[in-house]
C-alpha cells in the first residue's frame, strides 16, 4: 500500500490540524450565536412589558377571599378527575393504550401550568367583587412613579466593603462554550430541580432536629402514589402553611400599608429579584405583605422586571378550619382515579411550591439552573460539563474536547474558601495551575462599550450583563440571582442566594485584552477593541462582613489568600511543578509547647522506658509528658515518681476514682491536671497528643505536629505495629490490618469525607479543638462511657466544623536512601513518621481488644453518631458498622471455602471417592456471580499484599495471605464476644472498659532512679543526720539544698560536686573557667550556653565535653547534642565556675572583670598571688544564676523554665525583663529576686576590703577595671 508525503505521520498531523480548525470554527460559531441571542433578547425585552406594574404610595391591597380559594380548589379537582377518566378510558382501548397513555400523561404534565393559571384567574375574578382591605401608606423619599413615591420591600441590600486587593494580569480569556451546552442546560433545567428537591427531602428525614410534620412532609415527597396526598395532609393539619422568606436580608423597617384586618401596619414582604430602589427591592402589583394581603393596584405604564422574591416571612392566609376544607378537596381529587398524578407531581416539582411544602426556604428559589449552581467560591461553569463528568466520560459530545473539573479544597467556617479548577483540551485557558486549566481564583470581568457591557468570565462559561444608561445595577436574565453593580473603581457581583459578593478591580486602565482565537479574526463582532478593559478578582465577602482577600506580588500573581476566619494561605510558583516537601521544612517553625497524655494502669517498668526513649530519640525539646495513674495502683505511681525525679518534663497525675475506669476517664483527669499546670507555669500548650505507655514515638513526630497544629485541629499519623517471628500469627495480623487501614482506607476517607478517626495513639489535638470539647462537655472532653473515645472524638470535631488530617509524611535522608532495604520495600513508606508498638500476641487478648473496638465503633457508635446529611460520610459510617455482619459472613465463607477445598482434595486423591454436586455446575448467571466474587476477593488480597509489602517487605506481604484465615477467626470470635456483652448489659454504653496488655520493646540505656542529694551526703559521711535536719529546716532563701548547705559551711564545693556527680551518674572535675581556650568557646553559641548553663571544656574523639554545676536532664542533653552538631557528654564542675565563666565569655559587660581587679592589686603589690587565689576561691562559689533563684522561690515551675528559655532565645531582652514583658512574673517579683541575688552573692569589693585594702585602694582598682 502506497502512502502520500509524510506517511502516517503526515496524515496524523493533518488530521490534528483539521480537528483544531474545526474546533476553532465551532467556538467562533458558538460566540456568534450567543451575540445574536443577546441582540434578540434585548429587542424582545424592549418590545414587551418587563414585569408587573410598579407599586406606589396609595395603591390598594387585598386579602384573598376564602370563596375564591374554594372555587379554585374545586376547579382543580374537576380537572384532576377529568384527567383520570381520560386515562382510564385510554386503558380500555387495549393495545392503543401503549400510545395513548404516554401522550395523555405528557399532556397532563404540560397542561398543569395552564390549569394553575386558570385557577388563579378564577380566584382573582371572585376576589374582584370583594372590598379592598387597605392601601400602601409609605414609600421612597426621592423616587416617584407617576408622581407617587415608589413602594419597596422592607429590607435593604447593604454593599459589603470591598477587600483591598490588587488584581492580577490574566494570561488568556477562559470563556468558550460549545453548541452542546445550550441543549444540555435546557434538559438539565427540568431534571436537576426535582433531584435536588428529593435530596433535600432525604436531608430533612435524616435531620435529628427536624419536626415530626416536617419529616412526614419530606417523606411523602419521596412516595409516588401516596406522596401528594400525604404532603397535602401534612400541610393541612399542621405543616408549614406559611410562606417563609427566601433570603435573609437586613430588615429596613419601612414601606408598610394600612390593613383593616391588622392592628399594626404590615410591611411589604415581597419584591423584585433584581430591581432596587434606594437599595431596597422594588415592590410590584401581586407582591404580598407580611399579613398575606397582596398589592392589587399598580402603575399603568411603569413595569418592573425580575422574579418575585419573598424577603420577609408571610403569615397564613386562612385559619385552620378553612385550610382543612381546601386540603380535603385536594386530597379527594388524588384519591379518585389517579389521572392527574403526573400533573400534580409536575406542579410539586416546581421549586417554589416544593420549597414551601418542605420548609426549605431559600434553598430552591426560582426555576433557573443558575440558582442551583451559584455558590460562593465555586465555578459558574456550564451544567453540561458537570453532567458529562458525572454521568459519562469527561468528553464534549460535539467537539470531542476533554473536560474535567475538580475541587482541591474548601476552607473556612463562615464564607467558604474553595479552590475549584476546570480543564479543557481545546479551550484557550491559562489559570494558576498552568495551561489548559482555569480556576475559581482566576475569574475576571471583560468590560467593553465604555463600561456598558460586562462579561464575567468564569471556568468555561460567561455571565453577560448590560447596564441601561446611567443605572449602576444590571442582571443576567438567565441567572437572576446574580446582580452586577458598578462602583467607583470596581465591580461587585452579588449572589442573592448565597448572600455573598465577588469584587473585580480595574488595576490596569487601558490594558489591551488579548484572546488567542478572536484577536486574529476579521469579524468585528468578535474582535476585542482597544478600549476593552479587564477587571480582575480581588476578593469576596458576605453580608455578615466575612471577607476573603487575594494578595499579589509585583508581577500581579496571587501570592497569598487571607480569610477573616483566621485562615492564611501562601502560594508558591514553581516552573517545573511542585516539589515534594523536604523534612527539613519541619525545622523552620519555632518549637511550640506540646503536651503528651499517657493513661497508665499496671504499667510498672514501662513509663521509665518510654521517657528514656523519648528523651534520647525525639528531635524536639519543648514537650511535657503527663502520665495518668490510679490511687489503687501504687506500683505504677512509684515508678512514675522515679521517672519524674529524673525527667522534669514528666508529670504524674492521680485520677480521682480507683481504677481501672476507662481510658476516657483517665484522659479527662490528665486534661484537668494539664490546665492546672498551665496556670501555675504561666504558659499554654499548643497541642495535646495521645499516646500509650508502650508506644515508640518517631523522632520527627513532634516536629510534624508542631508544623501543622496551628492549621489543623486533629492530626493523625499512621500506626505500624512491630514485627515478631512469622509464627506469631495473632500479633502479625495487626500489621496486615493497619498497613491497609492507614495506607489506603483512612487516606481515602480523609480525601473524600474530610473526617479522620483517631487511632488513640499518634493523635494531636489543637488547642482550639480541646477548648471546644471542654466547653461542649462542661469541662469533660472525652466521653467516659465510650470504649473507643478516640473514634468518637473524631466525629465530634467534624460536627463542629474543625479540620482533620491524616498525615503520611516520610523522612528520607538522601545520604542513606540507597541503603539496603527489604525486597520491594518502598523507600518512602518504610521511612514514614509513625507510631510503633507491639500488639497482643495471644488469641484471647486479641479477641478482648477487638471486641472492645467493635462495641465502641459499631454498637456505641451507631447509638451516639446518627447518619448524617453527607452521603460520603454515611458511606464510611456504613463501612465502620458493617463489621457486625461481615465478620460473621467472612468466617462462614471461609468455612465454606475450606469445605470445598477438602472435597476437591478428597475427590482428586481417592479413586473410589463419592462425587458430590458441584456449585460450579449451575446456570451461567451463578457462574458469572461466582467468578465476579472471586475476582473481587483476589483484588482485596492483592491490595493487602501491596500495602503490607510497602512497609514490611515482600515476605510479610505474601504471609499476609495466609494470615487472612487466622484474622477472620479472631474477628469472628471478637464479634461474637462483643454481641454477647451488649446483649448481657442491654445497653452498649454500660459495657465496662477492658484494658489490653502490651509489650514494650527493650531499651538500652540508663533507667536508674535519682537518689536524693541529702541521702548521698549521709552515705558518704560528709554530714550527719542532725546537720541534714538543720539544713532542711533552715534552708537559705532562694537556694536549693546543696547551695544552702554550701552557704552555711556544712559542705565544701568539692563535696557538693562529688555528690551531684554520683546522683546523676557522671564524673566531676575541678576547672578554671577562665582558662578555657577561646577557640573552644567558639564551638558553642552564646544562646545555647546561656540556655543550658554549660561551658565547653574539651573535645575527646569528636565528642564535646561540657561542664555544668548541676545535673542535665536527658531531654536537654539530647537537645544540646542537636544544637552543637556533635555528641555531647557533661561533667559536674565546682560551684560558681559556670556562672563566672558565662559572665566572662558570653555575658560579661565591658569594664566589669572581677579577676582583673585581683591582677591589678598584685601589680600594685597590695596583695600577693597567694592572697588573690584565696580571695578568688571565696568569690566563685558564692555566685548564683538568676533562673536558679527564681525557680527555687517557686515563682516559676522548674519543669516549665525550659519552655520560657526556649522563647527567650528569640529575644534580645534580659531574662528578667523578658519574663515581665511576657506577663510571667510581675515587676515586684523581679525586683525581689534581684535583691535576693545581690544579698546571696559575694562582691569582689567586700572581699578586697576584708583582705586589708582600704576604700581608696578599692576605688582605684574599680576605676582601673572600668578603664580597661
Amino acid at each position: 500500500m502506497s502512502e502520500g508525503p509524510g506517511g502516517p505521520q503526515g496524515a496524523t498531523a493533518g488530521g490534528t490540524l483539521a480537528m483544531r480548525m474545526l474546533s476553532q470554527q465551532a467556538m467562533v460559531a458558538s460566540q456568534m450565536k450567543r451575540a445574536a441571542n443577546d441582540k434578540a433578547i434585548a429587542q424582545m425585552l424592549a418590545a414587551k412589558k418587563s414585569g408587573p406594574p410598579a407599586a406606589r404610595l396609595g395603591d390598594e391591597i387585598q386579602h384573598k377571599s376564602f370563596l375564591g380559594a374554594l372555587a379554585g380548589a374545586v376547579l382543580g379537582a374537576i380537572v384532576t378527575i377529568a384527567e383520570g377518566c381520560l386515562i382510564m378510558a385510554a386503558c380500555a382501548t387495549g393495545p392503543y393504550a401503549l400510545v395513548l397513555l404516554p401522550a395523555l400523561m405528557y399532556a397532563s404534565y404540560k397542561a398543569s401550568d395552564y390549569v394553575e393559571e386558570k385557577q388563579n384567574q378564577l380566584e382573582s375574578w371572585i376576589n374582584s367583587f370583594c372590598d379592598t382591605d387597605g392601601a400602601i401608606n409609605t414609600g421612597s423619599e426621592n423616587v416617584n412613579i407617576n408622581g407617587k413615591p415608589a413602594a419597596r420591600a422592607a429590607v435593604t441590600l447593604p454593599p459589603p466593603p470591598p477587600p483591598g486587593a490588587i488584581p492580577e494580569v490574566p494570561q488568556g480569556e477562559p470563556s468558550w462554550g460549545d453548541i452542546a451546552t445550550d441543549l444540555l442546560e435546557s434538559a438539565a433545567e427540568k431534571a436537576v430541580p426535582l433531584a435536588k428537591a428529593w435530596g433535600n427531602a432525604v436531608i430533612t428525614l435524616t435531620d435529628s432536629n427536624a419536626g415530626f410534620m416536617d419529616r412526614v412532609s419530606a417523606g411523602a415527597s419521596l412516595l409516588f402514589p401516596a406522596g401528594p396526598v400525604l404532603m397535602e395532609f401534612a400541610t393541612m393539619v399542621g405543616g408549614r402553611g406559611e410562606i417563609k422568606k427566601d433570603v435573609d436580608f437586613p430588615e429596613a423597617g419601612e414601606d408598610t400599608a394600612l390593613c383593616d384586618k391588622e392592628n399594626k401596619p404590615p410591611r411589604i414582604a415581597q419584591g423584585s429579584s433584581n430591581v432596587f430602589i434606594n437599595n431596597q427591592p422594588a415592590a410590584r402589583k401581586g407582591d404580598k405583605l407580611e399579613c398575606s394581603a397582596a398589592i392589587v393596584e399598580g402603575s399603568p405604564d411603569v413595569f418592573i422586571g425580575g422574579e418575585q422574591v419573598t424577603y420577609l416571612d408571610i403569615q397564613l392566609e386562612f385559619p385552620p378550619w378553612q385550610r382543612m376544607i381546601l386540603g380535603g378537596i385536594t386530597i379527594a381529587s388524588y384519591l379518585l382515579p389517579p389521572a392527574g398524578l403526573l400533573g400534580k407531581l409536575g406542579n410539586l416539582a416546581r421549586l417554589g411550591k416544593l420549597g414551601n411544602l418542605l420548609g426549605k426556604s431559600g434553598k430552591l428559589l426560582g426555576a433557573k439552573l443558575g440558582a442551583l449552581l451559584g455558590k460562593t467560591g465555586k465555578s459558574l461553569k456550564s451544567i453540561a460539563n458537570k453532567v458529562i463528568r458525572w454521568v459519562t466520560d469527561p468528553v464534549d459530545p460535539v467537539t470531542g474536547a476533554y473536560c474535567d473539573e475538580r475541587t482541591d479544597f474548601t476552607l473556612g467556617q463562615t464564607l467558604p474558601l474553595s479552590f475549584t479548577r476546570f480543564h479543557s483540551s481545546v479551550l484557550p485557558l491559562h489559570g494558576l495551575t498552568g495551561v489548559g486549566w482555569s480556576d475559581s481564583w482566576s475569574e475576571y470581568a471583560w468590560v467593553r462599550e465604555q463600561g456598558n457591557r460586562v462579561d464575567i468570565i468564569t471556568q468555561g462559561a460567561t455571565l453577560r450583563f448590560a447596564f441601561d444608561g446611567d443605572s449602576d445595577t444590571a442582571v443576567n436574565p438567565y441567572h437572576a440571582q446574580y446582580i452586577l453593580r458598578r462602583r467607583d473603581d470596581y465591580l461587585e457581583l452579588f449572589d442573592r442566594d448565597a448572600l455573598s459578593s465577588r469584587f473585580f478591580y480595574d488595576a490596569f486602565p487601558g490594558m489591551r485584552l488579548r484572546h488567542p482565537v478572536t484577536d486574529d479574526t476579521s469579524d468585528d463582532r468578535l474582535a476585542h477593541s482597544p478600549g476593552d478593559r479587564m477587571y480582575m478578582l480581588g476578593g469576596m465577602s458576605d453580608t455578615a462582613s466575612n471577607r476573603i482577600t487575594f494578595e499579589r506580588d509585583s508581577q500581579y500573581r496571587i501570592t497569598g489568600v487571607s480569610h477573616t476566619d483566621g485562615i492564611r494561605l501562601k502560594l508558591t510558583y514553581h516552573a517545573s511543578g511542585y516539589p515534594r516537601m523536604s523534612y527539613r521544612e519541619l525545622y523552620k517553625p519555632d518549637e511550640k509547647p506540646l503536651a503528651i497524655m499517657v493513661p497508665a494502669w499496671n504499667e510498672t517498668g514501662v513509663i521509665g522506658n518510654m521517657a528514656e526513649l523519648a528523651a534520647t530519640t525525639l528531635d524536639y525539646e519543648n514537650y511535657h509528658i503527663f502520665v495518668g495513674t490510679y490511687p489503687n495502683d501504687p506500683d505504677t505511681q512509684r515508678d512514675v515518681d522515679e521517672v519524674c525525679a529524673r525527667f522534669p518534663n514528666v508529670h504524674k497525675v492521680v485520677c480521682a476514682r480507683p481504677g481501672p475506669t476507662s481510658k476516657a476517664d483517665c484522659l479527662n483527669n490528665v486534661l484537668d491536671a494539664i490546665t492546672q499546670f498551665e496556670r501555675s507555669a504561666n504558659f499554654a500548650f499548643a497541642g495535646f497528643i495521645l499516646h500509650d505507655a508502650e508506644d515508640v514515638i518517631s523522632p520527627m513526630e513532634l516536629r510534624l505536629f508542631n508544623y501543622l497544629v496551628e492549621r489543623k485541629d486533629l492530626i493523625q499519623i499512621p500506626v505500624y505495629p512491630f514485627e515478631r517471628e512469622w509464627t506469631h500469627f495473632t500479633s502479625m495480623t495487626y500489621i496486615d490490618e493497619f498497613s491497609e487501614l492507614h495506607g489506603k482506607d483512612v487516606p481515602v476517607r480523609e480525601a473524600l469525607a474530610g473526617q479522620v478517626p483517631s487511632a488513640g495513639v499518634g493523635t494531636c489535638f489543637s488547642r482550639r479543638a480541646v477548648t471546644a470539647l471542654l466547653a461542649d462537655g462542661d469541662g469533660i472532653a472525652f466521653d467516659v462511657q465510650s470504649l473507643t473515645e478516640d473514634y468518637d472524638i473524631g466525629f465530634r470535631l467534624k460536627e463542629k466544623g474543625m479540620t482533620e488530617i491524616f498525615v503520611r509524611f516520610p523522612v528520607v535522608d538522601e545520604a542513606k536512601e540507597r541503603e539496603q532495604r527489604k525486597f520491594l520495600q518502598h523507600a518512602r513508606t518504610s521511612n514514614m513518621i509513625c507510631v510503633r508498638e507491639y500488639f497482643p500476641d495471644t488469641f484471647s487478648t486479641a479477641v478482648r481488644q477487638k471486641s472492645r473496638w467493635i462495641i465502641g465503633i459499631v454498637f456505641q457508635g451507631f447509638k451516639t453518631h446518627k447518619w448524617t446529611s453527607s452521603l460520603t460520610l454515611n458511606y464510611f459510617l456504613w463501612r465502620d458498622r458493617k463489621g457486625a455482619i461481615s465478620n460473621f459472613v467472612s468466617f462462614l465463607a471461609m468455612l465454606v471455602m475450606l469445605q470445598l477445598l477438602l472435597l476437591l482434595a478428597y475427590e482428586s486423591l481417592w479413586p473410589d471417592a463419592w462425587h458430590f454436586l458441584s456449585i460450579f455446575s449451575g446456570s451461567a448467571w451463578l457462574m458469572t456471580l461466582l467468578w465476579l466474587n472471586f475476582g473481587l476477593m483476589v483484588n482485596r488480597i492483592v491490595q493487602r499484599v501491596i500495602f503490607v509489602t510497602g512497609y514490611y517487605g515482600l515476605t510479610q506481604g505474601l504471609l499476609s495471605v495466609l494470615r487472612l484465615f487466622w484474622g477472620n477467626l479472631i474477628n469472628f470470635m471478637a464479634n461474637w464476644r462483643a454481641l454477647k456483652q451488649v446483649l448481657q448489659h442491654g445497653d452498649p454504653r454500660r459495657v465496662a472498659w477492658d484494658k489490653t496488655t502490651h509489650d514494650f520493646p527493650s531499651v538500652t540505656g540508663d533507667t536508674r532512679s535519682l537518689r536524693p542529694l541529702g541521702q548521698i551526703l549521709l552515705e558518704n559521711q560528709v554530714i550527719t543526720e542532725e546537720q541534714l535536719d538543720t539544713a532542711l529546716r533552715n534552708r537559705v532563701e532562694g537556694l536549693r539544698l546543696g547551695g544552702s548547705m554550701l552557704m552555711q559551711g556544712l559542705i565544701s564545693a568539692e563535696q557538693l560536686a562529688q555528690a551531684l556527680a554520683e546522683q546523676n551518674g557522671v564524673a566531676w572535675e575541678s576547672i578554671d573557667a577562665w582558662q578555657i581556650p577561646s577557640s573552644l568557646i567558639a564551638e558553642m553559641p552564646a544562646s545555647v550556653a546561656l540556655h543550658y548553663a554549660v561551658l565547653p571544656l574539651r573535645l575527646e574523639n569528636d565528642e564535646l565535653i561540657v561542664g555544668s554545676e548541676d545535673g542535665i536532664d536527658p531531654v536537654s542533653l539530647a537537645a544540646l547534642t542537636r544544637k552543637v552538631g556533635r555528641k555531647v557528654r557533661y561533667v559536674i564542675v565546682l560551684r560558681g565556675q559556670i556562672v563566672t565563666g558565662l559572665r566572662h565569655w558570653y555575658a560579661r559587660r565591658r569594664g566589669h572583670d572581677p579577676r582583673a581587679m585581683l591582677y591589678n592589686a598584685v601589680q600594685h603589690q597590695w596583695l600577693t598571688e597567694q592572697q588573690t587565689g584565696e580571695i578568688w576561691r571565696q568569690y566563685v562559689p558564692h555566685q548564683f544564676l538568676f533562673a536558679e533563684i527564681l525557680t527555687t522561690l517557686g515563682h516559676i515551675n522548674r519543669s516549665a523554665i525550659n519552655v520560657l528559655l526556649l522563647r527567650h532565645e528569640r529575644s534580645s531582652l534580659p531574662l528578667g525583663k523578658f519574663l515581665v514583658t511576657e506577663g510571667v512574673i510581675s515587676q515586684e517579683t523581679l525586683d525581689r529576686v534581684l535583691t535576693i541575688q545581690r544579698e546571696l552573692q559575694v562582691s569582689m569589693q567586700s572581699l578586697l576590703l576584708k583582705a586589708g585594702l582600704n576604700t581608696e585602694q578599692v576605688a582605684q582598682l574599680e576605676s582601673e577595671n572600668e578603664g580597661e
